[in-house]
């Protein structure tokens, strides 16, 4: 928290340096350098019980300091021990800013629509690899290599076409009648003869056909008349 405050304090001096010249006249670099320590007492105080260092967000509307229309009760408070009036200290900032000092980072805005300036930040110690990965952490894998045509036309064919398992044909198999084909082993060998034929028929589309992405979708279906095998 020092190193947050400290920063963040830094910036508002530097503000008030660079704010209505007439104003700042008023006040010697020992004056500011004063203003700024007494800041970082009021901040370290107010900031004492909603400080959390694993949840960072956590009391972030609370340890904001705001400018609009108005200067933050903090700075009130560091004038009024330093004995400068609110409208003085106001002249001395933009009209609207914010500034967010939280844990591992302080960052501001000037004016309502500005972009939001990072001051100060460095690595959340909670944040680093650790051996297990929480459930609200992402992960973002490497893409994978985009699958080769032959492999896409393999995983299509084997969904298309798929043989009964060996088992379930060795048991409708007598051992003592292997020579002569029983109707079932006759319809496998042609459905072997199909899938050949089947395959064949995706390889040359792949290869001839002009629009590849095509063959590689999914719901891309090939003509089948080629595929009857004639008896």
């Amino acid at each position: 928290m020092k190193i947050e405050i400290e920063n963040a304090t830094k910036f508002l001096v530097e503000l008030m340096k660079n704010g209505s010249a007439s104003q700042c006249s008023k006040l010697s670099e020992e004056q500011l350098h004063r203003f700024r320590l007494v800041v970082v007492e009021c901040l370290t105080n107010y900031y004492a019980d909603h400080w959390f260092p694993e949840t960072p967000v956590k009391g972030s509307g609370y340890r904001c300091i705001r400018i609009n229309g108005k200067v933050d009760p903090i700075l009130v408070k560091a004038g009024h021990i330093m004995g400068l009036a609110a409208t003085i200290i106001h002249s001395m900032f933009p009209s609207e800013f914010t500034m967010w000092v939280d844990p591992h980072e302080v960052s501001y805005r000037i004016g309502e629509n500005g972009s939001i300036c990072i001051l100060y930040e460095t690595e959340n110690p909670s944040q680093r690899a650790s051996p297990t990965t929480p459930p609200n952490k992402r992960i973002r894998s490497s893409p994978e290599p985009p699958a080769t045509p032959m492999k896409v036309l393999s995983a299509l064919y084997q969904q298309q076409v798929t043989p009964p398992p060996p088992s379930a044909l060795s048991y409708h198999f007598s051992p003592s009648n292997n020579r002569r084909a029983s109707p079932l082993q006759q319809q496998y060998q042609l459905l072997q003869q199909q899938q050949q034929q089947h395959n064949m028929a995706l390889l040359r589309e792949a290869t001839t056909n002009s629009n590849c992405k095509d063959i590689m979708r999914p719901n891309h279906v090939l003509p089948l008349e080629r595929l009857f095998v004639s008896s």
